[in-house]
């Protein structure tokens, strides 16, 4: 089952908060999105037949038209997950530079205490199901954390 909690649309494209407890079959599509574990037991993704967790410590970011596929636990128990969909045009478009356009440099994302606070802002803001002005703003910022994260991780110089 996949069930979404809460949605807001917007102009970036959409936020969903979902329960999910059977697999999502290998698909594409042009917004760029970003899966964040939000309780339950862990379960992976497969982005470019790699295969990466999404946990309480990692997160899985997927660039436009990356074929993917979201696996839940064995134990068949819900995954509850925030989800974001970014249309690729409204994160250039908010951003400083054309440098920022939204293809991220590698899958996995450390959830690091920053990206907690803001994934832990949006998530609040979808449960409340109140109109809120700052939706978008935080958005962003949750947004240019991991793509700024992932593209740190591909430029580190190796051990």
């Amino acid at each position: 089952m996949a069930r979404a909690i809460a949605v807001h649309h917007g102009s970036f494209g959409r936020a969903t908060l979902y329960e999910l407890d059977k697999p999502l079959t290998t698909h594409a599509h042009r917004e760029g999105h970003i899966v964040f574990h939000l309780g339950g037991p862990g379960a992976y993704m497969t982005v470019n037949d790699e295969v990466y967790p999404v946990s309480k410590t990692q997160a899985v970011a997927i660039s436009p038209w990356e074929p993917h596929s979201f696996h839940p636990s064995p134990s068949g128990e819900t995954h509850f997950a925030l989800t974001l969909y970014i249309k690729p045009m409204w994160f250039l478009e908010n951003s400083q530079s054309a440098d920022f356009a939204l293809s991220f440099g590698t899958p996995l994302i450390h959830m690091t205490p920053t990206v907690e606070m803001w994934v832990g802002r949006l998530t609040s803001i979808l449960l409340d199901d109140q109109p809120s002005d700052r939706f978008d703003g935080f958005l962003f910022e949750t947004t240019r954390q991991c793509f700024d994260q992932t593209w740190r991780e591909v430029n580190a110089d190796p051990l």
